[in-house]
């Protein structure tokens, strides 16, 4: 719609994963935050991309973000709901469970 010139929503935040070795690498990020988890393990981190661009300062453990580190993996719980690869049940993220490259989804 936008390259029409039309007016479309825009989306508050974007939800981007990859693969690394055996665990999928989830973030959501709006720009001035950043949320990732490791699906592997569970780690988490947080970022402040206005002070932090380069992403060298974890926020994910600092009592001061705790309620911005919880919106956020709610946004990432939300973006993971009713994956195949079952990363999230509606409550919690989860984490140990088995990564593909490519989902079977996209391809059939």
């Amino acid at each position: 719609p936008l390259a029409r010139g039309e007016q479309a929503p825009w989306r508050e935040y974007l939800h981007g994963e990859h693969t690394y070795r055996d665990q999928s690498v989830q973030y959501v990020t709006d720009g001035r935050s950043k949320y990732v988890w490791f699906s592997g393990d569970g780690t988490e981190q947080f970022f402040d991309l206005v002070t932090d661009p380069h992403e060298l300062h974890d926020l994910a453990r600092d009592e001061r973000c705790t309620d911005e580190v919880a919106l956020w993996r709610g946004r990432l719980m939300e973006a993971l709901a009713g994956r195949e690869e079952g990363f999230a049940d509606g409550k919690a993220l989860i984490p140990g469970r088995p990564v593909s490259p490519c989902l079977r989804s996209v391809f059939g």
